[in-house]
């Protein structure tokens, strides 16, 4: 409830908000002391408890009607298409997956919702979803709740997000990939363990990106899902850091299919199709770690070789707010650049020169 104010007049001002359709609705109440007889003192209490009365009672009033019956599946497609021309593509098909995993929810009346039906959805959800989902799933519906006008602070526990155990591979378990994979698949792995590309950077690769004759890939942009479904190409990375030009042993170039046509995707396998195969390896071999994890062998392999951490964050386009680096604020010199990449792509010749060529 919302607690008056004392003006320089001697008066109480009482201005309570309320939320109708994401956005914010307040009045003013104001109540002089000269209204009420007694004492100084006393004349001011009853000032202020009528100020903040009429504030609670206009509260009252709006809130019987600022729901109109709706219900919370009725928010969350209000919450969603009132967003749907500023959101991304990617948080756009988040929002709708969370909203279609709580459809327990979707006929329960907006202002019904309370902290003990919000701690029971959880309760439900904890032995089938990490707790992040739990998290996100949560945040997705309070967030619809208040564009819906429920102010209601709930008391909640949401599980905890254990400490992530990072499972880098090493350069035995990089070796091992190289033999057990051949083709664009070889080629896949090398670019990611390697080069550091994620998923969606190396299937949005084409021809015109690979430049060929000063051995460099030149990233800057992705492959995200679709509000229409399937995928798309996006022409800008996934952060402005991400813009970046990666060199690589020629070796790894080479095993890089040529196309005539320099808007041709040059790897021609999706993002999914990428973690399918990945997985697939996985489940084969009983490897501990995920395809991403290539990308940090990338950043630990190059912290081995003695790189600090922002020629790596260069070379790698880690954004300014990456948990892996805290923030670099000054700019690599472009010669030491160049020493560095040298040192690079001379530990990836030596050590995996003759694998990469094979098959390829």
């Amino acid at each position: 409830m919302a607690s008056a104010k004392k003006l320089p007049s001697g008066a109480w001002r009482c201005k309570p908000e309320i939320r109708v359709n994401g956005k914010k609705i307040s009045k003013s109440f104001t109540v002089s002391p000269k209204e009420f007889s007694g004492s100084a003192k006393e004349a001011s209490r009853k000032a202020k408890a009528q100020a903040e009365l009429l504030a609670r009672a206009w509260q009252l009033e709006h809130e019987a009607t600022k729901f109109s019956g709706k219900t919370v599946g009725e928010a969350m497609n209000s919450y969603i298409s009132t967003r749907s021309n500023v959101l991304s593509d990617t948080t756009y098909i988040g929002y709708m997956s969370e909203m279609r995993s709580l459809k327990k929810m979707h006929n329960v009346y907006v202002q019904d919702v309370d902290s003990e039906m919000i701690q029971s959805l959880i309760n439900e959800l904890e032995p089938k979803l990490a707790p992040k989902s739990i998290q996100n799933r949560i945040r997705f519906l309070t967030l619809c709740l208040r564009f819906a006008g429920n102010e209601k602070r709930f008391n909640i526990r949401l599980p905890r997000i254990p400490k992530r155990d990072y499972k880098t591979p090493d350069h035995e378990d990089v070796s091992f990939l190289l033999d057990k994979t051949q083709g664009i698949m070889k080629t896949i792995i090398c670019i990611a363990a390697f080069g550091g590309l994620r998923q969606g950077e190396i299937s949005s690769l084409k021809e015109k990106d690979i430049i060929r004759d000063m051995s460099m890939i030149y990233v800057h942009s992705d492959m995200i899902k679709s509000k229409e479904g399937g995928y798309m190409y996006k022409d800008h990375a996934k952060t402005p850091d991400s813009t970046r030009t990666v060199h690589l042993p020629k070796e790894i170039i080479e095993m890089i299919p040529v196309k005539d046509d320099p808007e041709s995707y040059v790897i021609g396998v999706r993002p999914n199709c990428i973690s399918k195969r990945f997985k697939h390896l996985k489940k084969k071999y009983g490897l501990q770690y995920n395809f991403h994890d290539l990308r940090h062998y990338a950043t630990s392999m190059r912290s081995d070789l003695g790189l600090s951490e922002k020629y790596i964050k260069k070379q790698l386009g880690w954004s300014g707010s990456s948990k892996m680096f805290t923030d670099v604020y000054d700019n690599p010199l472009n010669s030491e650049v160049v020493k560095f990449r040298k040192i690079t792509n001379d530990f990836i010749s030596e050590k995996f020169g003759n694998q990469i060529k094979e098959n390829a």
